[in-house]
């Protein structure tokens, strides 16, 4: 009920929500590189896969962030929006799992919008334009969406 009584505009609130979330994640996602530094001392890896693996994570990350604020926005409570977005993201995650082995156009269409396929070019060292552009566009409509359901609710 806060939410649809504040004074700023729905576009402004969903982008503060969104990176009051983000911050977050990407301290988590900057942490996580302290191993790979450690790695890179004392090892010889490969710095492109690393890096590009951080950038994947990092936009994988962002999408299930404003996903969970579309379930956030829609859900009557904040518990089952938060259980409902950590299942709806490993499904997604692992969508194509099953279907290794089998073609045609439906599963065709599903092996492109399961996450695995998106993530594997950045953890092999690719950075892909569709890729990329999945991820920022998934990121993009969500918020949108979340927007609209949400300036939907105020007028009501």
């Amino acid at each position: 009920m806060l939410l649809l009584t504040t004074p700023i505009s729905t576009s402004e609130l969903i982008f503060a929500k969104f990176i009051s979330t983000a911050i977050p994640v990407l301290v988590s996602v900057i942490l996580g590189f302290t191993f790979a530094a450690s790695i890179l001392i004392f090892g010889d890896p490969e710095c492109g896969p690393v890096l590009t693996g951080g950038l994947g994570l990092l936009l994988f990350s962002l999408l299930t962030v404003s996903m969970g604020l579309l379930v956030s926005v829609v859900s009557p409570s904040q518990t089952i929006a938060g259980i409902f977005t950590l299942v709806l993201g490993i499904v997604w995650l692992l969508l194509d799992l099953p279907l290794t082995g089998i073609d045609g156009p439906l599963f065709g269409f599903i092996k492109d919008i399961a996450l695995t396929a998106r993530l594997s070019n950045f953890f092999r060292g690719v950075i892909s334009f569709g890729d990329t552009f999945f991820f920022v566009g998934g990121i993009s409509l969500f918020l949108l969406i979340s927007n609209q359901l949400l300036s939907i609710k105020r007028e009501e």
